[in-house]
């Protein structure tokens, strides 16, 4: 696989609409359900049982930073993009075999050995 090569509509495929019906740790602990994941959004239940949807467009727009950056800080993009879905969208992003999610602070990285 040549990981990070891969447009973002083969990640949407490959790597995140096969979460559905999982449980996603978020990196300060809290845990959010994939209920469903369209060509469109991505939708979670909170803990607190919250259902909110997450256009698939907003995955789109960190994945490109990330791969023109090769590592994003979560503080960056909830300037840039506002809201607060950046936890979810990481913890997500952090799913696709050749991104690394880690914490202090919360980051985004291309592992280059799995691409």
């Amino acid at each position: 696989m040549k990981g990070c090569n891969l447009d973002f509509d083969q990640v949407w495929e490959e790597h995140i609409i096969p979460l559905v019906g999982q449980t996603i740790v978020l990196a300060h602990g809290g845990k959010k359900q994939i209920t469903a994941v369209t060509q469109e959004y991505l939708k979670r239940i909170s803990s607190q049982g919250n259902a909110s949807r997450i256009p698939k467009a907003k995955f789109n727009e960190v994945y490109i930073d990330l791969i023109q950056k090769e590592i994003l800080i979560r503080a960056s993009i909830n300037e840039k993009y506002g809201g607060r879905r950046s936890s979810i969208i990481f913890a997500v992003l952090g799913k696709v075999p050749f991104i690394s999610l880690k914490t202090n602070p919360v980051t985004l990285i291309i592992d280059k050995n799995k691409s």
